[in-house]
């Protein structure tokens, strides 16, 4: 009798510890039936959930309520049910409120004396925080080989503007200001200071070029484009 006592509480020892580490887990725990119905939920999955309380949750089915896609979650049940375990499954959940979260799955399914399964146990990690960091990564790269295209066609174009430049400051250089096409060609070498103006401006934006601030006197800037905006 005692030592059918001492072998009791040594398997409350075990179910508490047991139950504990669930608990204190930080991925969300489950264990559910073949049909979905959770029957024990670890406070990390009620939280990620977006639950009030275990009681809430555990009046919810796995595949109607949770998964946003029910093929995902047949998909999910069906690697568990021929392989037994399954890891590294990505898919999005659906929160209490109706956010969806993206999560990645692990599970593995228990079988009774007789071979049948009896319940799957999943375990959940809401990765919706490192998705975004890794769009913002993305984005980041992306905007980088933009700037590093944007610089090498800056570069070549303001190559051509150098030219244009360097042949209208001769003509204009041996031409008299009262000659009726000096206006025009005024225009013309203003125009191409303000490309190679922008052109130093995607150089500075692919940061192939240092950026030196100046004061500007704004009204010389607009009244020097008027002529263009008027055309």
């Amino acid at each position: 009798k005692t030592d059918r006592m001492e072998v009791e509480e040594a398997l409350k020892k075990s179910e508490s510890s047991y139950r504990s580490l669930i608990e204190e887990a930080p991925y969300g725990i489950c264990r559910c039936t073949v049909g979905g119905s959770f029957t024990l939920v670890n406070r990390a999955l009620v939280r990620m959930l977006g639950c009030e309380n275990e009681s809430d949750l555990l009046g919810l089915n796995l595949g109607v309520d949770i998964f946003d896609d029910l093929r995902d979650h047949a998909r999910f049940i069906g690697w568990l049910q021929e392989h037994g375990s399954v890891e590294g499954v990505e898919t999005q959940w659906k929160q209490r409120n109706g956010k969806t979260i993206s999560v990645h799955l692990g599970g593995r399914a228990l079988r009774d004396l007789r071979g049948q399964i009896a319940y799957f146990e999943v375990i959940a990690e809401d990765v919706s925080e490192r998705k975004h960091l890794e769009l913002q990564l993305r984005q980041s790269q992306k905007l980088q080989a933009i700037g590093q295209l944007a610089g090498g066609v800056a570069h070549d174009f303001n190559n051509l503007l150098m030219v244009v430049k360097g042949h209208m400051e001769l003509i204009l250089g041996s031409m008299p200001q009262t000659d009726p096409l000096y206006p025009r060609l005024d225009q013309v070498q203003k125009a191409a200071n303000r490309a190679s103006s922008l052109t130093r401006q995607l150089l500075a934006f692919s940061r192939m070029q240092v950026l030196q601030p100046q004061i500007l006197d704004l009204n010389v800037i607009v009244s020097g484009m008027i002529q263009m905006l008027a055309r």
